[in-house]
């Protein structure tokens, strides 16, 4: 076994270069293995001849690492990220627009329908008005729903019932009011939005 390893290192150490071994079995069994013939061994001598191990390639250095070129279609892709990003805007702030119109004419359509209070929102208060004291049936009613009446010293007067709006119907018109002007206000910063947004 010490035979076969020494000539496996022997083999090993040989580098590139081929070898010729010489192997022999002694009288008591051993075997041999020598880069020479034996001297003077009378038995049989096997020659051998081994390969030749090429040496290991050379280690090749690490390349750089290859620089990175940016494509030119990256900044196409930039350019058209940009453009995309800006038409969105535009489209935003225009949308922002019209939506702001909207809620203006609305508000103003509120308005309008709303300028008659309801029945809720109308009281009725009583106006008097003087007769001609001499020929107070020749003095005629103001108002179709008058009726004549005389005061407690006795003089005579057309009594006239008038429907007014209540308070709640001119706190209805401050809102409405109100509602108009704050949805011009929002359209007017639309528009200045839109247009900063587009220059």
């Amino acid at each position: 076994m010490r035979t076969l390893i020494a000539v496996a290192l022997l083999l090993l150490a040989s580098g590139a270069f081929a070898e010729v071994l010489y192997k022999w079995v002694d009288k008591d069994g051993r075997v041999h293995f020598s880069d020479k013939p034996p001297v003077g061994f009378k038995g049989e001598v096997a020659k051998i001849v081994t390969d030749a191990v090429p040496d290991p390639p050379p280690v090749a250095a690490p390349r750089p690492a290859p620089k990175v070129v940016k494509p030119e279609a990256e900044d196409d892709e930039k350019s058209v990220d940009i453009a995309t990003q800006r038409r969105q805007l535009r489209e935003q702030l225009a949308a922002r627009v019209a939506a702001a119109r909207v809620k203006l004419e609305a508000a103003r359509k509120a308005l309008a329908d709303g300028e008659d209070a309801s029945s809720e929102e109308r009281q009725y208060v009583r106006q008097e008005f003087a007769r001609d004291e001499r020929r107070p049936d020749k003095t005629p009613p103001p108002r179709g729903n008058c009726m004549s009446q005389k005061t407690t010293d006795g003089k005579a007067v057309w009594n006239c019932p008038r429907s007014i709006p209540t308070e709640a119907y001119f706190t209805r018109q401050d809102k409405l009011e109100e509602a108009v002007k704050k949805a011009e206000e929002e359209l007017a910063e639309a528009e200045r939005a839109y247009r900063r947004g587009v220059d």
